[in-house]
C-alpha cells in the first residue's frame, strides 16, 4: 500500500505598513525650578506646583518643530484651557505663535504644539497663566525662555549606511563556537530537511537543556558586500523556527515588549514596527519634534507608555570647546522621550543640557568632523519609576528623575559618583542596563578601554544608591576571552540562567549560561553576520497553534489511487498567503513540487505517480 502524506512549514505574513562648556552643557544637575519667574496676580513670588518644563530654561539646541511641556502638582483649569489664555508663546523673529493646547496626564501636564514651526536660531518667550482646579487660593504666571537651534543638521537620522561607517574600523572579532569538553557536539541547521528558504541564515547550535523558550535575533552586516538576506528570527533551542519573515533590509532590536506586542527598528522606514501576537504589523512609533528616531531602544510599557530615543544632529564650533576643534563640526546630542497611552509626548531629555561634550571617553575625538559624545543605547524603566540610560560614548549609566528631567545620579566615566566593590576595573562602553527581580542590575560590558586586561562581559552589580556604592555580585567571561567591540545584550532568565547576545563578534552570536558559570547554549549565524541583541521569551504553545495551518484533506495515511490529488487545509485568519513542499522523501531532500504564494487553501496536485510514496 503507497501512503500519501503532506505537510505545511511556512505561513508568510503581510510586511510593514507601513563657546566654551556653555555649548556642551547649558545648565547641568541645576533644578529646573531655580531657573523659572513666578509671580502671583500681586507681583510677589510665590511657591507654585510647576516641576517641569520642556524646552528648558535658557536651552540653546531646540527643534524648530518643538512642542511645549509644562507639569503642575495640581490639574489645570479647563476653563482657562477652553478660553485660551493659559498660554502665551512668542518668537524674536516669528511673532505670537497660535496653536492647540491639551491636556494630559490627569489634567497635570499641560502640552502646547504650535501651529507653525519656530525660525531658527529665533529665542521664544513664554508665558504660562495658571488656576488649580483643586486649589482656588493657587493664581500664578510664569515666564521662561529657550532658543531655537540655528545649526541643526535638518532630517539627519542613523541609517543604514551610518550605522555601517560606525563600525567600519570596528573589525568583527574571531570567535568559534565550541562545545564544552564531554558534552554533545555542534549542530547545524538542515535547512532542506526543514523546507526553509535557501537564503535562510546558516545556524551552529550547541544546545545542553537549556531553559525554555524562544530565541529573538536578526540578522545583520556591518558589510553591504557580504551575502545577508535579512530575516526577523524567533528560534527554537535547537536552531529550528518557531517564526522567520524575510525583510527587505536589516532590522534591529527585535523583541517581546512588556505590553506583550513585538517590535523592531526598520532600517528602510527610519522608525520602530509594532507587531500583535501573530507578529503581524499593526502599529509604528517614531520620535515627536522633528527628531529622527535612533535604532537602539523601544520600551512598550504595561500602562500604555512607550520611550524612544531621538537623534539630534547640531552644528557646534569645537574650536572654542577643545584646542584644535572643527569650527563647523557635527555634533550628536540625544533625546529621550516618553509619550502617554494616547500618543502624547510628555517628557523630553536632552543630552545638550545635562552632558558636557567634553564628558565624552577618551577614543572620542573632540577635533573631529563628526562627534558622537553620546551614544545613548538603553533606556530602563527603575522600578521607582525612574529612568537609567546607558550612554556608550561617556562610559556612564545616569538615572533621571522623571518628574523634573534632574539628573539623579552618574555611575562610571568622567563623572562618577560611585565606589566600585570586586570590580576596579569597572564597564567600559556598555550596553543594556537593565534591572532584575532580585533589585540588582545586568549590563553587558563590552571593554573597549580595557579589552587588554579583559573581555566583554557579562555583569551584574548590587548598588547602594544612597552609600553610592557598586558591588560586583556576578560576572560570566568565556573561555577564552571573547572581546565584542560594540552591541550586546544581558538578559536574566526567570530560571537565573543569563542569556548573552555577544554583538559586533564573529562567533558565537548567543549564548546561555548557569549562575555557575556552565555554558548550557550557544548558537552563531554565518562568519561576519552578527545580531544587535538576542533575547530569549518562552511563547508557549498558544502563539505557534495560531501560525501553523491544519490538513483537513487527505488524512494521513490515504492511499494514492490516482495521479492527481486535491489538497485541503484550514484558513489561518492571520495569513496572507502559503507555501507548500511535496518530497518523495522525509527528509524532504527530494522536492519534487514547490508552491509559493498560495492564496487559497485548496491546492490541486497532478502528474503524481502510483506507487509512490510522497511525504
Amino acid at each position: 500500500m503507497k501512503i500519501f502524506y503532506f505537510a505545511f512549514w511556512f505561513v508568510s505574513f503581510s510586511y510593514c505598513f507601513e563657546s566654551s562648556e556653555i555649548i556642551a552643557g547649558i545648565h547641568s544637575n541645576d533644578p529646573q525650578l531655580k531657573q523659572l519667574n513666578m509671580y502671583n496676580s500681586e507681583g510677589n513670588s510665590t511657591e507654585t506646583g510647576f516641576y517641569y518644563i520642556s524646552p528648558s530654561q535658557g536651552s540653546i539646541f531646540n527643534s524648530p518643530s518643538t512642542s511645549i511641556i509644562i507639569k503642575n502638582k495640581y490639574p489645570f483649569d479647563q476653563a482657562m484651557l477652553t478660553a485660551g489664555n493659559i498660554i502665551t508663546v512668542k518668537g524674536s523673529l516669528s511673532g505670537v505663535h497660535m496653536g492647540s493646547v491639551k491636556l494630559a496626564e490627569r489634567g497635570q501636564t499641560l502640552i502646547f504644539i504650535p501651529d507653525q514651526i519656530f525660525t531658527p536660531g529665533e529665542k521664544v518667550f513664554v508665558q504660562v497663566n495658571i488656576q488649580g482646579a483643586n486649589k482656588v487660593s493657587l493664581s500664578a504666571a510664569m515666564s521662561f525662555d529657550f532658543s531655537i537651534s540655528s545649526g541643526s543638521i535638518s532630517g539627519a537620522g542613523k541609517n543604514l549606511e551610518m550605522i555601517r561607517q560606525e563600525f567600519s574600523d570596528q573589525s568583527v572579532k574571531s570567535q568559534s563556537i565550541s562545545a564544552p569538553a564531554g558534552g554533545a557536539g555542534i549542530i547545524k541547521l538542515n535547512k532542506t530537511t526543514l523546507a526553509l528558504p535557501s537564503d535562510f541564515p546558516s545556524l551552529s547550535i550547541y544546545s545542553n537543556n537549556p531553559s525554555p523558550g524562544q530565541i529573538f535575533i536578526s540578522n545583520f552586516t556591518g558589510t553591504a558586500t557580504l551575502n545577508n538576506t535579512p530575516f526577523l528570527l524567533v528560534l527554537n533551542n535547537d536552531g529550528t523556527p518557531f517564526f522567520y519573515k524575510k525583510m527587505p533590509a536589516e532590522c534591529l532590536d527585535f523583541k517581546l515588549q512588556p505590553n506583550s506586542q513585538f517590535s523592531y527598528y526598520d532600517f528602510i522606514k527610519g522608525f520602530f514596527c509594532i507587531m500583535d501576537s501573530t507578529f503581524t504589523v499593526v502599529d509604528s512609533i517614531t520620535c515627536a519634534n522633528g527628531y529622527s528616531t535612533d535604532v537602539h531602544e523601544l520600551l512598550l510599557e504595561k500602562d500604555g507608555r512607550a520611550f524612544l530615543i531621538g537623534d539630534d544632529y547640531e552644528t557646534v564650533d569645537m574650536s572654542q570647546i577643545v584646542p584644535g576643534g572643527n569650527p563647523a563640526a557635527v555634533v550628536m546630542g540625544i533625546i529621550i522621550q516618553e509619550f502617554d497611552k494616547e500618543r502624547n509626548l510628555i517628557f523630553e531629555w536632552k543630552s545638550w543640557d545635562h552632558f558636557k561634550i567634553t564628558d565624552a571617553t577618551s577614543d572620542i575625538v573632540l577635533t573631529a568632523a563628526k562627534i558622537d559624545y553620546v551614544h545613548t543605547n538603553a533606556i530602563e524603566l527603575d522600578n521607582d519609576g525612574n529612568l537609567m540610560i546607558s550612554n556608550r560614548h561617556l562610559d556612564e549609566i545616569t538615572k533621571i528623575d522623571i518628574s523634573t528631567g534632574n539628573i539623579i545620579w552618574r555611575m562610571g566615566g568622567k563623572n562618577n559618583q560611585f565606589r566600585f566593590i570586586n570590580d576596579p576595573v569597572g564597564f567600559s562602553h556598555q550596553h543594556a542596563i537593565r534591572r532584575i527581580p532580585n533589585g540588582n542590575v545586568t549590563l553587558f560590558d563590552d571593554g573597549n578601554l580595557h579589552f587588554q586586561v579583559m573581555g566583554s562581559r557579562a555583569l551584574e552589580y548590587k548598588l547602594d544608591e544612597i552609600n553610592k556604592t557598586d558591588e560586583l555580585v556576578w560576572q560570566y567571561r568565556n573561555n577564552p576571552e571573547i572581546y565584542s567591540t560594540a552591541m550586546g545584550y544581558v538578559q536574566r532568565l526567570d530560571n537565573g540562567n543569563t542569556l548573552i547576545g555577544w554583538g559586533l563578534v564573529n562567533n558565537p552570536t548567543v549564548s546561555e549560561v548557569t549562575p555557575s558559570g556552565e555554558k548550557i547554549m550557544e548558537m552563531s549565524l554565518p562568519d561576519q553576520i552578527i545580531s544587535y541583541r538576542a533575547f530569549k521569551f518562552n511563547l508557549g504553545n498558544s502563539y505557534y497553534s495560531s501560525l501553523v495551518p491544519k490538513p483537513i484533506y487527505p488524512p494521513d495515511g490515504t492511499d494514492l489511487l490516482s495521479t492527481s490529488i486535491k489538497l485541503v487545509w484550514n484558513r489561518d485568519k492571520y495569513a496572507k498567503s502559503y507555501y507548500l513542499e511535496i518530497a518523495t522523501d522525509s527528509m524532504f531532500n527530494n522536492v519534487v513540487y514547490h508552491y509559493s504564494a498560495i492564496l487559497d487553501t485548496t491546492v490541486t496536485v497532478g502528474s503524481l505517480t502510483l506507487g509512490m510514496k510522497y511525504y
